[in-house]
């Protein structure tokens, strides 16, 4: 993978680059790749990225087989007949 490195960048962007990233839970490298890839319109924004998190984790949900559980009543009784 190439490097990029960026020189006199103003010290107010560093700035805003350290608080975005500390407030999106990313490095300042991960979080420098991903303005760019949005300001290119490569990337997805917050929306977008928790949208098809929330799409993928029910599609998980739905496919899991209720049946394949133990009822939860004759548990309650075998235990209650210890």
């Amino acid at each position: 993978m190439p490097s990029l490195q960026v020189r006199a960048v103003p010290e107010a962007i560093y700035q805003k680059l350290i608080q975005r990233a500390e407030v999106e839970h990313r490095s300042f490298a991960q979080q420098t790749i991903s303005i760019l890839a949005r300001g290119l319109g490569m990337g997805e924004t917050w929306v977008e990225r928790r949208r098809s998190l929330l799409d993928r984790i029910g599609r998980r949900t739905q496919q899991q087989d209720p049946q394949g559980f133990p009822d939860v009543t004759e548990m309650v009784r075998a235990d209650r007949n210890r």
